[in-house]
């Protein structure tokens, strides 16, 4: 029997890609990555970064994974309540996870 794992974070984060893929690899545990926005996947401006930005790196292979729906005023990983996804919470009821990780 598989534990059912949600994982909640912002966006596809490089260092976290790996680790993903290997939860995935697991015989006992069945993760699903929930993406609050989609922010490095395409090109556009990066505050940190002070340049254009993309990943040149395949972010989305290997593990189970969906975007939410981000319904900010102001979408942006860049600050607070620049990702409100309220329909995780209907996500999670639905799926009936066993756990959630919120990163």
């Amino acid at each position: 029997m598989s534990i059912r794992l949600a994982i909640l974070t912002t966006h596809p984060i490089q260092y976290q890609v790996p680790w993903f893929r290997y939860l995935a690899q697991q015989d006992w545990l069945e993760p699903h990555v929930f993406f609050g926005d989609d922010h490095g996947l395409k090109v556009k401006r990066d505050r940190v970064f002070g340049t254009e930005f993309a990943w040149d790196l395949p972010m989305l292979e290997g593990y189970e994974h969906e975007f939410l729906e981000n319904r900010s005023q102001n979408p942006s990983v860049d600050h607070f309540r620049g990702v409100d996804t309220p329909s995780i919470f209907e996500r999670l009821k639905a799926e009936r996870f066993d756990a959630v990780l919120a990163i």
